[in-house]
């Protein structure tokens, strides 16, 4: 959480993408990584963003059944 914590604060894209269209927070997700959903989130992440398999975060999160992080997207949805 540091890490990304530093590199977004040096100004790195919170919703950059890698070559398979991914940004940090569908691995953040997949991997369960709910602090660092929480710090993407805060910093203003897209959830709807697709990759290259059409799968958006929340996808990825009922995916491997992440329900702490559905319920942060829940929340962030609701305001």
């Amino acid at each position: 959480v540091k890490c990304a914590q530093v590199l977004l604060e040096a100004g790195a894209a919170v919703d950059a993408l890698d070559i398979s269209k991914s940004t940090a927070l569908h691995y953040d997700v997949g991997c369960g990584y709910t602090e660092c959903v929480q710090l993407l989130l805060d910093n203003g992440a897209d959830v709807n963003l697709q990759n290259s398999e059409g799968k958006t975060p929340i996808d990825v999160a009922k995916q491997f059944n992440r329900q702490e992080i559905l319920k942060l997207f829940e929340k962030y949805a609701s305001g």
